[in-house]
């Protein structure tokens, strides 16, 4: 992906719920070989309002605004923009894939066309948040997700001893015996190569294989899981 350092970087400024979703579509971009170009997440009022003066957009109610949209364009192998390149077969392979996500087209709206836009509608205009709910442990495939509670748990977030125990409740066991094997056997720091791997750090495919080395299968395994 040409421009995999920028889009993750700016699919990182997009509310929580939007940017998993997004992610997952990137991801399927990238593992389909769709070269794409996100342009354009959150945005500013002074910046929406200019694009209403211009005619560019028609509200000041946009999913930009609040972290719920993103902007892109599909480019060729050398990073030229295609700003006709929207109805050909791995663009159109690849909003069907947004939408399938819950994202919504703008390229399919009536009256104002505007074939760049997604927005993730959440539950509705502005409902999304920057930070991740403290008491969603639940994973897209609707099971609890241990490795953002043992990720929480290590940051702080449910403190230590009794309290952590309370917190965590039935999944304190599972949590805190992986928690003690890292600390016992993990001479590298999985969830960093992990983290890192997501902002793309190691690139893709064979790229990403040799520079991860024998961390690969067990870091692209959590990063599988992470998009679930």
């Amino acid at each position: 992906m040409i421009y995999d350092k920028r889009n993750r970087a700016n699919i990182d400024k997009l509310a929580y719920h939007t940017k998993q979703k997004a992610l997952q579509w990137y991801e399927f971009c990238v593992k389909n070989n769709i070269n794409i170009l996100i342009y354009e997440t959150i945005r500013d009022v002074k910046t929406q309002r200019e694009n209403v003066k211009k005619g560019v957009s028609q509200t000041m109610k946009s999913y930009h605004l609040v972290g719920q949209a993103l902007d892109f364009v599909p480019v060729n192998s050398k990073g030229q923009a295609l700003w006709n390149g929207y109805n050909s077969k791995d663009i159109q392979k690849a909003i069907k894939e947004a939408k399938r996500l819950g994202f919504e087209w703008g390229g399919d709206w009536r009256d104002f066309k505007d074939k760049p836009h997604l927005q993730y509608n959440y539950k509705g205009y502005g409902t999304d948040t920057f930070t991740k709910p403290k008491n969603e442990h639940v994973s897209n495939n609707g099971t609890v997700d241990i490795d953002d509670l043992v990720k929480r748990t290590i940051r702080g977030e449910f403190g230590n001893g009794e309290e952590r125990k309370r917190k965590l409740g039935k999944y304190y066991d599972e949590v805190q015996s992986i928690i003690n094997g890292k600390k016992q056997n993990d001479s590298v720091n999985i969830d960093d190569l992990v983290k890192r791997t997501i902002r793309g750090e190691f690139g893709n495919g064979a790229e990403r294989k040799k520079k991860l080395g024998k961390y690969y299968n067990e870091v692209q395994k959590r990063v599988n899981k992470y998009y679930e």
